[in-house]
């Protein structure tokens, strides 16, 4: 069964670029718009990974990765962060330091590709043991 991935971005069209680069890989998709549908997609279909732009509306990204994270149902889900922000913003690297994995924006389908197939078996080798 293939991988479901969650995509939380509010820009449409990088929502769907991203969602054709994960399905021609073959995952599974599902996508959400703002950080209480995100976080309602988590609880009810518990995807493998969720990728998670900071900029949203409703709840921005560090609200749901804190929401996700004390939540024990699916704290273990693990989460790249999106972002535009520069890597020496100083909220970004207190956030960096403690937390699953990030990508700046912009970057190439290759790249996504790369950072997910790492999170997934990374994942996958700690269940493993």
């Amino acid at each position: 069964m293939p991988s479901r991935i969650l995509i939380v971005e509010d820009v449409g069209i990088q929502v769907r670029l991203t969602q054709l680069c994960l399905e021609r890989a073959g995952y599974q998709v599902l996508a959400a718009r703002d950080g209480a549908s995100a976080l309602a997609i988590i609880l009810e279909q518990r995807p493998d990974l969720v990728l998670l732009d900071v900029d949203l509306p409703v709840m921005n990204g560090f609200q749901v990765l804190d929401a996700i994270r004390r939540n024990s149902d699916v704290s273990g889900i693990p989460v790249i962060m999106l972002t535009a922000h520069a890597k020496d913003s100083p909220l970004f690297a207190e956030w960096a330091s403690k937390r699953d994995a990030f990508m700046t924006k912009p970057f190439s389908p290759s790249a996504l590709l790369e950072r997910v197939q790492e999170v997934l078996r990374t994942v996958s080798s700690s269940v493993d043991h």
